[in-house]
């Protein structure tokens, strides 16, 4: 494993020549294997079974003019997958437009409600944010990373599978009419989730938005004099992956995806109102 977390903090430390596949550009659905790939998603896919997503409902609590109810989502292999759903109190008859938002490391999801996509609730949009388990100790995370990485599977690729069933979920609710059309949104950590996922499940979606261009490297580590990594000291977070770390040009492609992506400043801090009228063009919500 130290050998593995060496590596990863070398690319860290070289200049981008010559670390991307960026040359000839990706076919989609090939791009999207490759994602899939390189992530090892197969791994956890194959581990689920035939049962039904579970859904275990906690009583919700009212926020101003909004309704926010905890849920846990289980399947197999991950268990359960805390996610907060928030939606405005007064449903009108019409399904309302969705947003599966993805936060960052150690990011609530009333955070994620409060400060990345305040008034998104209250404009009148379901929102669904996923709780990421293991982001609470950077040593924690370090281990598990790496552990899964030398094991055959990743750490990104279980974050895939967790904001699938939070998909899923969604559009069992689609299926029941209480929502409408679903737009993907990501932030930092979660920003390089759903740049990637939009190129192997852009169908799912009707627009994905994205606050970060990810290369999939994230770790730390002390330097020697020539400013290079020292060996045994790198901590590598868990959105590193060296095989999506060389398709990070093409993913971020984002006018040739197959689902329209738009691209802001980080946290979504500028442009936001303007965020919320392209969700809204995007999601077919009627002019406000």
């Amino acid at each position: 494993m130290l050998e593995t977390a060496d590596h990863i903090a070398r690319l860290s430390a070289a200049p981008p020549e010559g670390q991307f596949l960026d040359e000839p550009p990706l076919p989609r659905e090939e791009l999207g294997q490759k994602i899939q790939d390189a992530i090892r998603l197969s791994s956890v896919l194959k581990a689920r079974t035939d049962s039904p997503l579970g859904v275990v409902r906690f009583p919700s609590e009212q926020v101003g003019s909004t309704t926010r109810t905890r849920l846990f989502l289980s399947a197999a292999p991950v268990g359960r997958v805390p996610v907060l759903l928030a939606r405005p109190t007064e449903q009108p008859p019409s399904p309302l437009p969705a947003v599966l938002a993805v936060g960052d490391h150690n990011t609530e999801p009333e955070d994620v409600l409060g400060q990345i996509l305040p008034g998104l609730v209250e404009r009148g949009y379901v929102v669904l944010v996923p709780l990421f388990r293991g982001y609470d100790e950077v040593e924690k995370e370090h281990r598990a990373t790496l552990e899964l990485l030398c094991g055959g599977s990743s750490f990104t690729a279980i974050r895939h599978y967790e904001v699938l069933l939070a998909l899923e979920y969604l559009e069992h609710l689609r299926a029941r009419g209480e929502v409408g059309s679903i737009a993907l949104l990501g932030h930092s950590g979660g920003a390089g989730i759903a740049n990637a996922m939009a190129w192997y499940q852009g169908s799912r979606f009707a627009a994905v938005a994205t606050d970060l261009v990810a290369t999939y490297i994230n770790v730390s580590y002390d330097q020697d004099e020539q400013g290079q990594p020292i060996s045994g000291t790198a901590l590598v977070m868990g959105d590193s992956n060296q095989q999506l770390h060389q398709l990070a040009v093409p993913i971020a492609n984002f006018g040739m995806a197959p689902v329209p992506v738009g691209l802001w400043p980080y946290s979504f801090t500028k442009g936001r109102d303007f965020l919320y009228r392209w969700l809204d063009d995007r999601l077919g919500v009627a002019s406000r």
